[in-house]
């Protein structure tokens, strides 16, 4: 089972926006 960079880096989106305390890097991007 690997997965690919592609399908994952919209996956880490979701879940960023879902949540927001988990993506610090992305927070500040917003």
């Amino acid at each position: 089972m690997t997965i690919n960079p592609v399908p994952t880096r919209p996956l880490v989106n979701v879940l960023a926006s879902f949540d927001p305390p988990r993506a610090g890097p992305h927070s500040s991007a917003s």
